[in-house]
């Protein structure tokens, strides 16, 4: 019995097509898994918010972007000249009341 090798040609682009759509794929069931878990997504880039670093200070800015890592979402947040990455836990909101 000869077996069949079904090899299938594709270029770079439909390689990276293919590799966007796996990508994209796999960030909708993150975010499904997440909502199922009850975790919230409701820091977003551009939001005023307050960061506390772990040595007590507190900083007030804007964020710049929100990092999905290994470890966890991280924020960072931007205040003039100073930028510092916070996890979620340690960002919040202004004017939102958390619980």
């Amino acid at each position: 019995m000869a077996r069949k090798s079904r090899n299938t040609e594709y270029g770079p682009s439909q390689g990276a097509k293919m590799l966007r759509g796996l990508v994209e794929a796999a960030k909708q069931i993150r975010d499904e898994e997440m909502v199922k878990m009850g975790v919230p997504s409701l820091i977003q880039v551009g939001d005023e918010v307050t960061a506390r670093q772990f040595n007590g200070k507190t900083l007030k800015g804007s964020v710049a972007a929100v990092l999905e890592t290994v470890s966890g979402r991280k924020i960072k947040v931007i205040s003039g000249s100073l930028v510092v990455t916070a996890n979620e836990k340690q960002v919040e909101l202004i004017g939102v009341e958390q619980k």
